[in-house]
């Protein structure tokens, strides 16, 4: 028997077992999944790309199953991976993805985008920067139909109470560069806000400072 050689192929043998036990250990410290009964103990797992238990134990108190972690907010189910910063990969399943970004993407979000850039946009009319304004009529108007997607039972009605009445005009006004119509338009856009609120049983959304802050400005008496 050639021993050198039977050496050497024993030490490959062995430097590759060594390798993958070491990649093992480090996939099972990164990514532990705890079975029923069984697995790691909660506190021993680190929160986010923290490695360090002593740490994970500091950051995190919750109390939960052996073989499900957190998070579980606002209904969600648990998942099996202990949570790091990939809030999404780490669930389950696609479904379970789904339903953390229809939990993440509301469309009070495109509201409060529509309120700031309806503010820019008086902003850019009273200094006469009308094709600012279109863009922010533009950008406002993509944010609208977004919150419609989220929420599709609203949308006939805002499309016949807003979006194709007084929001279409001020959006014809400021393409046609007419400033006395964009302003009329916007008053009537302004109003049509208030009264929606008030029809839905939200009057108190019209106290948002927004509403003064684009209301119009009144005339000093020459």
């Amino acid at each position: 028997m050639d021993h050198p050689r039977a050496y050497t192929a024993f030490m490959s043998i062995g430097v590759f077992v060594f390798i993958a036990l070491v990649v093992a250990a480090v996939m099972a410290r990164r990514f532990p999944i705890a079975a029923e009964g069984g697995g790691r103990p909660w506190t021993d797992y680190p929160r986010g790309h923290v490695t360090s238990p002593s740490q994970a134990r500091d950051n995190l108190v919750v109390e939960i199953k052996p073989g499900a972690y957190p998070p579980r907010a606002l209904g969600l189910p648990a998942q099996r991976r202990p949570p790091s910063d990939s809030w999404l990969l780490d669930a389950d399943s696609d479904r379970d993805r789904f339903r953390r970004i229809e939990t993440v993407l509301t469309p009070e979000q495109a509201m409060r985008e529509i309120a700031v850039r309806f503010l820019e946009m008086r902003s850019a009319i009273d200094r006469d920067r009308l094709a600012l304004a279109q863009y922010e009529w533009n950008r406002s108007t993509r944010a609208a139909e977004i919150a419609l997607l989220m929420r599709p039972a609203n949308q006939e009605r805002v499309e016949e109470e807003f979006l194709l009445g007084p929001w279409k005009e001020l959006g014809a006004a400021l393409a046609a560069r007419d400033a006395a119509g964009v302003a009329i338009a916007f008053e009537a856009t302004r109003n049509a806000c208030l009264q929606c609120h008030v029809t839905r049983g939200r009057a108190f959304l019209n106290d948002h400072p927004v509403f003064e802050a684009v209301a119009p400005q009144p005339v000093t008496p020459q």
